[in-house]
């Protein structure tokens, strides 16, 4: 439910998503991942959910890519991600790059990445119904495999 019915599917300390008409919001977004995780492709995705720093001892092949959707540098903090360190995460991922091909959302990466930037967006976020703002969204793929 917290997921579903939050703003920006950030949890409820963004607050949640009242149904206005004749809209149920929750209804909605389970349904769309419902109908998602019933598409035979979605089926063969291994989806983990751990620590960066846990992931390649989890990891069975080289047959792998990574997406890192890891807390945003100088946003509100989730209770989850207090005292995230960014710094062992830019070197991690510069390590873990040269066996895996990583994709990166996130506002900011220190500028020796910028290379690495594949999509970026101008974006409208929604943290409650009374606070909006701007904000760039940024995807990367990071691929040192060469590297090694």
């Amino acid at each position: 439910v917290e997921w579903y019915a939050s703003y920006s599917r950030g949890g409820f300390p963004r607050g949640y998503i009242k149904n206005t008409g004749n809209r149920n919001y929750y209804k909605e977004a389970r349904k769309n991942h419902k109908e998602q995780s019933e598409n035979e492709i979605y089926k063969k995705i291994n989806f983990i959910c751990d620590t960066y720093e846990n992931v390649e001892s989890i990891l069975q092949d080289n047959n792998t890519l990574l997406y890192c959707d890891a807390p945003y540098k100088d946003t509100t903090e989730y209770a989850i991600s207090k005292h995230f360190n960014y710094f062992r995460y830019y070197n991690w991922l510069k390590e873990i790059s040269k066996k895996y091909p990583v994709f990166v959302s996130e506002q900011y990466l220190p500028p020796e990445f910028d290379k690495n930037i594949i999509w970026r967006k101008d974006v409208n976020r929604t943290c409650g119904k009374d606070h909006q703002f701007k904000a760039n969204e940024t995807l990367w793929l990071i691929d040192n495999r060469s590297q090694v």
